[in-house]
């Protein structure tokens, strides 16, 4: 497709459609079911008129993800307390007259034994059957103590699958705000093994966790530089997926959260990042070193009040191979209200300060644009 140039007016339409439905049903004294069904539909078509001579470009894709996810949790004995669920994902992606469709079965069990009071352990596996990557086996394990009424141990091991999505396979991002990502239909199933110690603390309505964490990953799939696509005056990086042979991420993730008077509660969530491409021995793109979230969160049972507002921090990253961005932050806020037993309002704002840094606009999405407003109606059957 023709990237924008500097001799283009170039205008773009996109629409997006997301619905959710749950259902919860009690099907004993101490077991459940749950199921949820999600709908996103995202059309978008992008018109490339010439400033001077010439045809006027037209480009369109349509795309639809679709997932049901069922799961049931109840005590077998005393002790035992099992989940067991079934999901279903399926993608379909239409690009002028080429059409793409993939979908994914998953099945998944786990068992949380209680040893007393003290202790516990979790064990768990997944299953997944791709339409195009095959199917992959996924064990997990867990294990917790309980030192006292404030401080608890914990630890867990486990494998894990990702296909890559059709956006990833096939569509990219033609044009964000400051580089370009092309799409790879060459691109393998990425697969983890993930591993992490932590320890959680209580007192009162203090609340604290601290969780050293390590991934090793086989063809993950991320951004690689390729080349430049000149805009005007300007080269704008141009990145393809590609699948990375060997990475690692580890890091420590600290939070606490306090209750206060007067229904407000304040929070804070913060990771140390360090990451390897360990085929290149250099650090991976877009990987920030430290992110940190402070959240003041209000909720009001009686005027059906609730919202909050999230600073957002983000730390150095590199953005090319020789290229690393500073940090930046970003304040964003939500509030909801209750107009019935079954209906909420909610309104948010992300960026309200309209930040600008130059890692910022690297990622897609909304946010890359600057402030976005967004808005919607929850409905409880």
């Amino acid at each position: 497709r023709t990237q924008t140039t500097g001799d283009f007016n170039r205008t773009v339409d996109a629409e997006r459609v997301s619905a959710y439905l749950g259902f919860d049903a009690a099907t004993g004294n101490d077991s459940s079911l749950r199921v949820r069904a999600w709908h996103s539909g995202y059309d978008w078509a992008s018109d490339m008129v010439p400033l001077k001579n010439g045809a006027t470009t037209t480009t369109t894709l349509e795309q639809t993800v679709r997932q049901i996810e069922g799961r049931w949790t109840g005590r077998i004995a005393e002790s035992h307390r099992v989940t067991a669920g079934l999901e279903y994902r399926s993608e379909k992606r239409t690009d002028g007259e080429l059409a793409h469709e993939g979908n994914n079965f998953g099945s998944f069990i786990q068992d949380e034994l209680e040893i007393g009071r003290s202790a516990g352990f979790v064990v768990g596996a997944r299953y997944d059957r791709h339409s195009d990557f095959g199917s992959a086996f996924s064990p997990k394990v867990g294990l917790w103590f309980r030192l006292n009424d404030h401080l608890r141990l914990r630890g867990s091991y486990g494998k894990g699958f990702r296909a890559p999505t059709l956006f990833e396979l096939y569509t990219g991002s033609l044009y964000t705000k400051k580089k370009i990502v092309y799409a790879n239909p060459d691109l393998d199933a990425e697969r983890s093994i993930s591993s992490e110690i932590g320890a959680d603390v209580s007192f009162g309505n203090l609340t604290c966790s601290a969780t050293v964490f390590k991934n090793d990953m086989r063809d993950m799939i991320h951004e690689e530089l390729v080349g430049y696509v000149k805009d005007g005056k300007n080269n704008i990086p141009a990145y393809e997926l590609q699948n990375i042979s060997r990475a690692m991420t580890r890091g420590i993730e600290l939070t606490a959260s306090m209750k206060l008077p007067y229904g407000l509660t304040v929070s804070d969530e913060l990771t140390f990042l360090d990451s390897e491409d360990k085929s290149k021995g250099q650090d991976l793109l877009y990987v920030p070193d430290v992110t940190n979230t402070l959240k003041l969160a209000y909720g009001a049972e009686r005027s059906g009040f609730n919202g909050n507002i999230r600073v957002v921090s983000v730390g150095k990253q590199w953005v090319e191979n020789n290229v690393r961005a500073d940090g930046y932050t970003l304040v964003n806020a939500y509030l909801a209200k209750k107009v019935s037993s079954d209906t909420s309002l909610f309104f948010g704002v992300d960026n309200i300060f309209n930040e600008d840094p130059a890692a910022y606009g690297n990622i897609g999405g909304a946010g890359s644009s600057g402030t976005c407003f967004y808005g919607g109606l929850t409905f409880t059957l």
